[in-house]
């Protein structure tokens, strides 16, 4: 059996924008939990690589020691172990970031792009962010600094790490990261909202600006 709302006084104007909150709500909530996921193993992979640098550290002071391999072995097996997992949870971030934010994967990479979603604060949260502060995430200490004491603003947070940038002359490494920024921006909003695939558009536009850039 059918109900009309309007039977009980409810117009259809009402119960259409409460269907569309309703769907919003669960968008968001869905989303969320995405994001979540996506910063706990941003995290426990930053964790990952702490650990096997220290243990790799360790395992190197000790091999300069007249001792025993049986007494490293263990030591060897739980970096080997580390490092397995390491592999493992970066191919859960690749396929997680491909799955929910392609888009953005495909501009600066998932890795990077999922550590920028996590230091946003969430897909939605950098989504709403102006592409100058896109550029810096990940430089908040070095912004800091700049606010303290003075001296030249930071030019690149975490999109450093892309090859675009850090391979690039010092000279142009600034406008690179901010012609990503200006992308990246883009793309997660089209991740987030509209749920379109323009990352071949975007590529377009960025191997198009690039070469003006080297041409300078």
């Amino acid at each position: 059996m059918l109900i009309n709302p309007q039977d009980y006084g409810f117009p259809l104007k009402l119960l259409h924008e409460a269907m569309i909150h309703i769907t919003k709500e669960r968008v968001d909530e869905q989303l969320q939990s995405e994001d979540l996921q996506l910063m706990q193993m941003v995290n426990a992979l930053d964790d990952l690589i702490q650990t096997a640098n220290l243990l790799s550290e360790r395992l190197t002071c000790w091999s300069l020691l007249p001792t025993s391999k049986k007494k490293v072995k263990p030591f060897e097996k739980t970096l080997s172990a580390v490092n397995d997992e390491i592999a493992r949870l970066q191919q859960q971030i690749e396929t997680d970031m491909e799955a929910i934010a392609p888009n953005t994967s495909s501009i600066i990479g998932p890795l990077i792009g999922a550590r920028l979603i996590a230091l946003a604060g969430g897909m939605q949260k950098m989504a709403m962010l102006p592409a100058s502060t896109i550029q810096i995430l990940g430089a908040e200490k070095a912004l800091f600094r700049f606010k303290k004491d003075g001296g030249r603003p930071p030019k690149h947070g975490v999109i450093f790490q892309h090859s675009l940038v850090n391979c690039a002359p010092k000279t142009n490494r600034g406008k690179i990261a901010r012609l990503l920024a200006t992308k990246l921006s883009t793309a997660i909003k089209a991740d987030v909202f509209t749920k379109r695939n323009i990352a071949s558009e975007l590529q377009e536009d960025i191997n198009t600006r690039l070469q003006e850039i080297r041409k300078k």
